[in-house]
């Protein structure tokens, strides 16, 4: 199955005066409002991303109003005379925008990335370049700016963009479940929209390996539905490709119309099947990507998949490690990552842990204990533990695979 069509791109504006329908045009004008109030005509455009442009994003009721699921994203793109703010300035902006959406009701976690118009030219073929040109929407400003964006086809996204979209939704699964009481009855919301993710975005992922990705998790339920139905090329994914069409299928439809009924019902062994087929998928697209043997272990192949990387990205993460620790407060750990950075960069040695980590916390065969304490010891900061603080040994690892997570890799590609 090839998919190398390039998706027409449909380009938008909004202007200030008028509004994107309902609650996303509410988001919408309290950032357009922030954003010319800190910039000023600084602002050459903003532009709509992720699920809200492509109008599913998701709502639900809370107190008082509505909450938006997941966050609004936003780039802002700012004229080249502008000086770029501090990701403290962003972070700053971002939160005044949530505080003016509260009066009126309306609870939404907001991001954004400003940026000069660079930022749109030297885009790769990513899946974030990708949608943002295809279904990005302009809400101010120029509205052809997106046209700055290379045109690519789907075809041509990296593989491992695909990967490393599993292995961060995976960390983000792991992480709500650890912290979680597992033995309470009912999955907690955090806990269950994670799992939802991930279940999305192991078709996102497993679609772009057979050339079948397309924007928007409606596109891609019904493309995993279609080639599951098909049975033809799967022999070698170890997944029971109907069974995960049919888990896709219902987290999609809740993504779109949120219902309470099937968040009600969803289970632990649900969310523990997800870890489950994240492991199997983990495995098998890392066996695309090195074209290894099936004999060989997760080990294994990490260790051939790292030898493939480049010095210079593997350095370049070493020193976004370096610089976000700092230079000297970080002195005594510049032997572990010398040691480290001989073999792969810090994005590997974390998405190395989920090869043994997830079957585990999924209830499967588990990694012997020498061998998870060598993942411990792999990763970029080595935590030490109050001896037997009553965690499993897993849900130890989660947390800190998720802490080195959202501090060295969640905000960088380094």
């Amino acid at each position: 199955m090839t998919h190398s069509c390039i998706i027409p791109i449909p380009l938008k504006m909004v202007p200030l005066d008028s509004s994107v329908p309902g609650l996303v045009g509410d988001i919408c004008a309290q950032a357009r409002r922030a954003c010319l109030l800190a910039f000023a005509d600084g602002v050459r455009s903003i532009v709509l991303t992720g699920s809200l442009a492509r109008n599913e994003g998701t709502f639900v009721s809370a107190a008082g109003g509505s909450e938006l699921i997941g966050d609004a994203e936003f780039v802002v793109v700012l004229r080249d005379d502008v000086y770029l703010p501090s990701p403290a300035v962003v972070a700053d902006l971002c939160r005044r925008v949530e505080s003016a959406l509260l009066p009126a009701g309306l609870k939404a976690r907001v991001s954004a990335a400003v940026v000069h118009d660079r930022f749109l030219r030297r885009m790769t073929p990513h899946m974030f370049a990708f949608e943002l040109r295809a279904c990005g929407v302009v809400i101010w400003g120029e509205p052809r700016i997106l046209e700055l964006v290379p045109r690519f086809a789907a075809s041509a996204i990296s593989l491992e963009d695909a990967w490393w979209t599993l292995c961060n939704r995976s960390i983000e699964a792991l992480e709500a479940i650890a912290l979680a009481d597992t033995d309470q009855p009912m999955v907690p919301r955090d806990v269950f929209y994670r799992v939802v993710k991930l279940y999305l975005d192991m078709a996102t992922s497993l679609l772009l390996f057979v050339g079948g990705y397309e924007p928007g998790y409606a596109s891609r339920s019904q493309r995993l539905s279609s080639f599951a139905a098909q049975d033809a090329g799967t022999a070698d994914i170890p997944l029971p490709l109907r069974d995960l069409s049919r888990h896709v299928a219902a987290c999609t439809d809740w993504k779109l119309a949120p219902d309470q009924a099937f968040e009600c019902g969803a289970s632990w062994n649900w969310c523990m099947l997800g870890l489950e087929y994240a492991a199997r998928l983990w495995r098998w697209e890392l066996l695309q990507l090195t074209g290894a043997s099936h004999t060989n272990s997760n080990e294994q192949l990490m260790a051939n998949w790292m030898r493939r990387q480049p010095l210079a990205r593997r350095l370049r993460g070493w020193l976004y490690v370096w610089r976000e620790c700092g230079w000297l407060h970080s002195l005594p750990h510049w032997p572990h990552w010398a040691r480290l950075a001989r073999r792969g960069s810090p994005r590997y040695w974390i998405y190395a842990v989920l090869g043994d980590l997830l079957p585990q916390a999924a209830g499967g065969v588990g990694a012997s204990d020498a061998l998870l304490q060598r993942r411990w010891e792999s990763l970029p900061l080595v935590r030490r533990h109050a001896p037997q603080d009553g965690a499993p040994r897993w849900r130890r690892l989660a947390k800190d695979v998720a802490a080195d997570y959202h501090r060295f890799l969640e905000h960088t590609r380094a």
